[in-house]
C-alpha cells in the first residue's frame, strides 16, 4: 500500500516535555494524551512537511495502517446535544473536546469535523461512534489528571483503546497491559509501520515511518487531545522521555503456528463444581511488606505443570462474562521449551483476536502466574499477600473427577496512576488440579478494587476450564 499525506512536523520544546509526561499518564483502563491546561502539540509547530510515501508490503500492517487512518480521517458532523462540560447521567464529570472548550475542538454547528475524538477510557468502532453520536451523546472526554472516572455515555478513543483497534483486539487495553502483547525492539531503527512506541503509565503511538533516511524524524498515528491525528516528533526528544519501541508478538518472527496435542477432556464452561474433601488450610501474613515473595506463601502446595509442560500442551478456557455474549475464548498452548516453557495465548472474541506469547521459567511462582493470567500490567512487586486459604477436595462435571484444591487469596498494594498510588484490593478465587497442564486452573475469579477520588472502583474477571489435552498423554 502507498499513501502520501500533508503532516505538520512538530518541534519539542520544554512544554511538550510537561504536556506528553504530566498530562498523558492513565489509570486502567484509561489512558489520556494530553491536558486541556497544556498547550497542545500542533501549537509548537514551525514548519509543514510533506510525507514520503509509506510503502508496506506486508498485508497485515496495511490493514494496521488502514484501520488506524480510518480514525484520524473518519468524517462527522455534531450538534450541541454531543458537547457537555459538566456531569453526565451518571454523575460522572464530562468535558468533551469541542470549540467551545479548546481553540482546536470540534463543531457543533453542522459543519463537518475529521477525526474521532480523544476519549479518556474510550475503545469505540467508528460504527458505534457514529451511532452514539447521531442519538447525542457525548463525543469525546478529557481528563484534568484530577477526574479520573471515564464516562460511560461518551465516546470515542484513547491511545491504548486506539491501538488496541488498530490492531483488531478483542478488548481494550492500557499502556500496561500494551507492554505484555509485545517484544521489546532493541532500538528504535528496528520500528515497522504498526509497531509501537510506548511509555508506561503514560501514552502509546503507531509508528508510521521515519521521515529521514538518518532516521531522526518519527512518523506516528496517536489518539492525543483533541482527536486521532498523525504527528511527527524527533525522535532523540521520543528517547529522553522514556517511550520505548515494541512489536505485537503476532506480527514478531517468533509467533509461529502450534500443533496442539488431542483432546484429553472437554467440559461445558462453568458446569462444573467444587467439592471440599478436607480441612482447608489458612495463613496470614502479618504487616506485609510491599513486595512479599508471593513463592514463598504458596511453595509445595502444588505440583508444577508448567515445570513439566511439553510443547503441544494445551488448554482452553471461557473467559469475563461466561454467559453472554461478549464471553471470550482463550487458549493457551506450550510453543517450545528451553529455560521453561514458551506459552503461546490466543484471546478471541467473534472475529477479532490477540495473542501473545511468554517465557515462563521453570521455576516461576505458582501465585504470580495465577495473577498473570489477567492484570493491569502492575508490577507483582506492587502487592503483597495478606491472607489466604487453600482447601483439599475435587472439581466434578458429571462423568469427569480432577483432583483439586480450591485457593483464595487476598492481596493488597497500590495500582500506579498519573504518578499516584491509589490502594488496590485484589481477591482471587482460584480451583486448581494437577490433571490440567500449565498453571493447573480448572476455575479463576478475579475481584479488583482500587480508590479514586470520587469513590471506589471495583471490577471482575472470570476464566473457566472448556478442555485441555497433554503431548504425552496417548489420547
Amino acid at each position: 500500500m502507498t499513501t502520501r499525506t500533508t503532516t505538520r512536523r512538530t518541534t519539542l520544546p520544554a512544554a511538550w516535555l510537561l504536556a506528553l509526561l504530566a498530562a498523558c499518564a492513565q489509570t486502567a483502563p484509561a489512558d489520556v494524551a494530553a491536558t486541556a491546561t497544556v498547550p497542545p502539540v500542533a501549537q509548537d509547530a514551525t514548519a509543514e512537511t510533506p510525507a514520503a510515501p509509506t510503502v508496506v508490503t506486508d498485508p497485515r500492517r496495511s490493514e494496521i495502517l488502514d484501520v488506524a487512518r480510518a480514525y484520524a480521517e473518519h468524517e462527522w458532523t455534531a450538534s450541541p446535544a454531543n458537547a457537555l462540560h459538566g456531569p453526565d447521567v451518571d454523575g460522572i464529570h464530562v468535558d468533551t473536546p469541542d470549540a467551545s472548550h479548546r481553540e482546536d475542538g470540534f463543531l457543533t454547528d453542522g459543519s463537518v469535523n475529521v477525526g474521532v475524538p480523544y476519549k479518556w477510557g474510550g475503545f469505540s468502532s467508528l460504527e458505534d461512534f457514529d451511532a452514539a453520536v447521531a442519538a447525542g451523546q457525548p463525543a469525546g472526554q478529557l481528563t484534568d489528571g484530577v477526574n479520573l472516572d471515564a464516562s460511560a455515555h461518551a465516546v470515542g478513543v484513547d491511545c491504548s483503546g486506539y491501538v488496541a483497534r488498530a490492531w483488531n483486539l478483542p478488548m481494550k487495553q492500557s499502556t500496561r497491559s500494551l507492554g505484555r502483547l509485545c517484544f521489546e525492539l532493541g532500538s528504535y531503527d528496528e520500528l515497522l509501520p504498526g509497531d509501537l512506541l510506548n511509555k508506561f503509565d503514560a501514552h502509546a503511538m503507531l509508528f508510521v515511518r521515519f521521515d529521514d533516511e538518518e532516521h531522526t524524524w518519527v512518523r506516528v498515528l496517536e489518539a492525543a487531545f483533541p482527536k486521532v491525528k498523525e504527528s511527527s516528533y524527533p525522535r532523540d526528544r521520543l528517547e529522553e522521555l522514556g517511550f520505548r519501541a515494541f512489536r505485537y508478538k503476532p506480527l514478531d518472527e517468533r509467533w509461529a503456528s502450534v500443533e496442539r496435542a488431542p483432546v484429553d477432556v472437554r467440559v461445558t464452561p462453568g458446569q462444573g463444581g467444587f467439592q471440599a474433601r478436607g480441612e482447608p488450610e489458612s495463613f496470614d501474613v502479618d504487616d506485609p511488606p510491599s513486595g512479599v515473595d508471593l513463592a514463598s506463601v504458596l511453595d509445595g502446595r502444588f505440583a508444577d505443570g508448567l515445570a513439566a509442560a511439553e510443547p503441544g500442551d494445551w488448554v482452553a478456557y471461557r473467559a469475563g462474562n461466561i454467559d453472554g455474549p461478549l464471553a471470550l475464548a482463550v487458549q493457551r498452548v506450550v510453543a517450545g521449551t528451553y529455560d521453561g516453557p514458551a506459552v503461546q495465548t490466543t484471546t478471541s472474541l467473534g472475529e477479532r483476536s490477540m495473542g501473545t506469547l511468554e517465557q515462563h521459567p521453570a521455576a516461576a511462582p505458582f501465585a504470580g502466574r495465577l495473577l498473570g493470567l489477567e492484570d493491569s500490567g502492575q508490577p507483582l512487586d506492587a502487592m503483597a499477600v495478606v491472607s489466604g486459604v487453600v482447601t483439599p477436595g475435587a472439581w466434578v462435571d458429571g462423568d469427569v473427577e480432577l483432583p483439586a484444591r480450591r485457593v483464595e487469596l487476598v492481596l493488597r498494594g497500590a495500582m500506579t496512576s498519573r504518578s499516584n498510588a491509589l490502594p488496590l484490593d485484589v481477591r482471587i478465587t482460584a480451583i486448581v488440579s494437577p490433571e490440567v497442564p500449565l498453571e493447573g486452573v480448572v476455575s479463576w475469579d478475579r475481584r479488583t478494587r482500587y480508590e479514586l477520588p470520587s469513590g471506589e472502583v471495583e471490577s471482575t474477571f472470570r476464566y473457566r476450564l472448556e478442555g485441555f489435552g497433554r503431548a504425552g498423554s496417548g489420547s
